[in-house]
C-alpha cells in the first residue's frame, strides 16, 4: 500500500479534484480518494467497471492456467508412454540375445555384408 501511496503524491481524486488522491485504482491506474475507492476482491477500484473488468480478467488467466496444465499433464503422459516403450523393447532385445547368442553375431555378419555391398556398389 506504501508504493501506492507514494504513487499519488500531488495527485488529486479522478471524481473529486478539490480531495487529494488516497490510492490508485487496481485496473486503470486512476488516482481515487478513500471515498472513491472500492475495496473488493483483494484489489481497489475507481468503478464498477474495473472491478467487472478484472473479474473478466482473472477468469480469462484462469481458464489459460488450466488449459497449461492439462497440456503439460498430456505432453508428460506421452513422454512416460514413450520411455515405457523403449523400456520394453530394450528388455525384450535382452531377454532374446540372453537366449539365442548365437543370433547376434549372424546380424553382426548380415550388416557387414551388407556394408561391403553398399561401399562396392558405390565405389563402381
Amino acid at each position: 500500500m506504501a508504493a501506492q501511496e507514494r504513487s499519488v503524491r500531488n495527485s488529486v481524486c479522478l471524481n473529486h479534484p478539490e480531495r487529494p488522491a488516497s490510492t490508485r485504482c487496481t485496473v486503470c491506474f486512476k488516482p481515487v480518494c478513500a471515498e472513491c475507492a472500492r475495496q473488493e476482491g483483494g484489489g481497489t477500484f475507481c468503478s464498477q467497471d474495473c472491478l467487472e473488468n478484472c473479474a473478466r480478467t482473472q477468469g480469462s488467466v484462469g481458464a489459460w492456467h488450466e488449459q497449461t496444465a492439462r497440456q503439460r499433464a498430456r505432453r508428460r503422459r506421452a513422454r512416460l508412454t514413450k520411455l515405457a516403450i523403449l523400456i520394453a523393447a530394450g528388455v525384450a532385445a535382452y531377454l532374446y540375445l540372453t537366449r539365442h547368442p548365437g543370433s547376434l553375431d549372424q546380424v553382426k555378419d548380415r550388416t557387414a555384408k551388407a556394408v561391403n555391398e553398399a561401399k562396392k556398389g558405390l565405389g563402381r
